[in-house]
């Protein structure tokens, strides 16, 4: 975990953006009265990564919660490129091409 708190707000079609995260394990929390608690762990971001969490709150008493603890692969749905992160020892044993010109 980053151990950085950051709350937002959802719009009015419930939709939530959380802006500049810097890569790492993050546990999403989300509360509204009159709702259950929802808390969703394991959630890892890598460099320069847009991410989706979907969620569904249940109506109940104020003082239940729920609690899911997962390994989450999150799938990046909203732009069409990729990538990925490399240790600095699988960068130096990379085999790099040179390319002719």
């Amino acid at each position: 975990m980053t151990l950085a708190d950051r709350t937002v707000e959802t719009n009015e079609l419930g939709y939530y953006t959380v802006a500049l995260l810097q890569p790492g394990n993050y546990q999403l929390t989300c509360e509204k009265p009159g709702f259950q608690c929802f808390t969703r762990g394991g959630i890892t971001l890598t460099l320069n990564q847009t991410a989706r969490a979907d969620i569904t709150m249940q109506v109940g008493d104020v003082s239940q919660s729920i609690v899911v603890q997962e390994d989450v692969t999150l799938v990046q749905t909203d732009r069409p490129d990729s990538s990925t992160v490399m240790t600095t020892m699988q960068f130096d044993n990379f085999r790099w091409c040179k390319t002719a010109g």
